[in-house]
């Protein structure tokens, strides 16, 4: 089990790299527009702000959250740390109802935070008829359990001044 756990977590960090990388990638090239730490292209998305994510397979809730739901302050329940160099918090909620927590710094923008929390819950939700996902919520419960914290960092453009 641990080391399923570990796999996982090296798995969502290598996503939430990718999609940083996309972002840096992006902002570099013809047709987009950077706007602080927001691309913007000609089409506009279409965002829904209480809808609830869920996984509507049969044997399939594992794991919901909020679509926008970010907030600006950390919850007292996370050490010091992640208060000192983490500006913006979200989280997905496991089915034992405790949190999986997600923290940004602050050159990270909302849809990149957004993203990595939909990629974890998208690792988390079950897939029926499959040999080892058809029940993930052992792995969503005991990632909360631990207290697990996705740390979303600014990277190396984020250090430099």
């Amino acid at each position: 089990m641990k080391k399923i756990l570990i796999i996982l977590a090296i798995i969502i960090i290598a996503v939430a790299a990718a999609g940083i990388y996309k972002f840096n990638y992006l902002s570099n090239e013809p047709g987009y527009d950077v706007d602080g730490n927001k691309i913007k292209t000609e089409k506009t998305e279409n965002t829904k702000s209480d809808n609830i994510l869920k996984n509507t397979s049969k044997n399939s809730q594992t794991v919901s959250s909020k679509l926008r739901d970010i907030s600006t302050k950390i919850p007292d329940s996370l050490d010091s740390v992640y208060k000192n160099n983490f500006n913006r918090y979200t989280k997905v909620v496991a089915p034992n109802g405790n949190a999986i927590h997600i923290v940004a710094q602050d050159k990270i923008s909302d849809e990149q935070i957004l993203r990595a929390r939909n990629i974890l819950m998208h690792y988390l939700n079950n897939f029926p008829d499959s040999k080892y996902g058809r029940d993930k919520s052992a792995v969503a419960n005991k990632m909360a359990d631990n207290n697990s914290v996705l740390a979303l960092l600014n990277g190396p453009r984020g250090w430099s001044k």
